[in-house]
C-alpha cells in the first residue's frame, strides 16, 4: 500500500506543487502577459482534468487500470519537460493541459484500483490516505518549487517535476 500507492501520489503531487508558485512569474516575466495570462496558466491543468475524466474510463476499460498507472505519470513527465522547453505562451499552456489530463488519468486509474482491489471496509482510507499523501506533497512541493525558481530558474521546477513523475511510475509495476 504504502510503496505503491502513497509513494506515486506524493511523488506526482510534489512535482506538480514545485510547478506552481513559478507560474505567475513565468507568465508575467517568461511570456509578458498580465494577470489573466498567469490565471490561465494555473486553470490549464484544471481544464486538462476535466476534459480527460470521461475518456479517462474509457480508457481503463479499455487498456486496463495497469496501463493508465503507467502511462499518465510517463505523460505528465513528458509535458512537464515540453513545458520546460516551450518557446511561446500557448505552447506552454497546452502543455500545462496535457499535465492536467495526465494527472486525471493517474487519479481515476488509482481510484479504480483502489475499488477493485481493496475490501470495501478500508476504501475510504486508502482513497483519504492517497488524497492526503498528495496534498502533502503538493505543499512541500510549493515551498521548494518556489525556493528552487528563486535561486535557480522560474523553469527548473519543471525539470524537478518531470524527473518525480518519471520515478512514480516505478511502483506502478509492484
Amino acid at each position: 500500500f504504502v510503496f505503491s500507492l502513497l509513494l506515486p501520489a506524493v511523488l506526482l503531487g510534489t512535482g506538480r506543487g514545485f510547478t506552481l508558485p513559478v507560474l505567475p512569474l513565468i507568465a508575467r516575466d517568461g511570456f509578458g502577459v498580465g494577470v489573466a495570462g498567469a490565471s490561465l496558466l494555473v486553470i490549464a491543468p484544471m481544464a486538462g482534468g476535466v476534459l480527460s475524466t470521461l475518456p479517462t474510463g474509457y480508457i481503463i476499460d479499455r487498456f486496463g487500470r495497469r496501463m493508465t498507472l503507467v502511462g499518465a505519470p510517463l505523460l505528465s513527465s513528458a509535458s512537464a519537460f515540453m513545458a520546460f522547453l516551450a518557446g511561446s505562451y500557448w505552447e506552454f499552456l497546452l502543455y500545462l493541459t496535457i499535465g492536467g489530463m495526465a494527472q486525471q488519468m493517474w487519479q481515476m486509474s488509482r481510484l479504480a484500483a483502489i475499488a477493485d482491489s481493496v475490501r470495501s471496509s478500508q476504501r475510504g482510507r486508502q482513497i483519504t490516505g492517497m488524497s492526503s499523501a498528495q496534498r502533502i506533497g503538493n505543499m512541500g512541493g510549493a515551498l521548494l518549487g518556489g525556493i528552487l525558481g528563486e535561486f535557480v530558474g522560474l523553469r527548473v521546477p519543471f525539470l524537478v517535476f518531470g524527473v518525480l513523475a518519471a520515478l512514480a511510475v516505478i511502483p506502478s509495476y509492484y
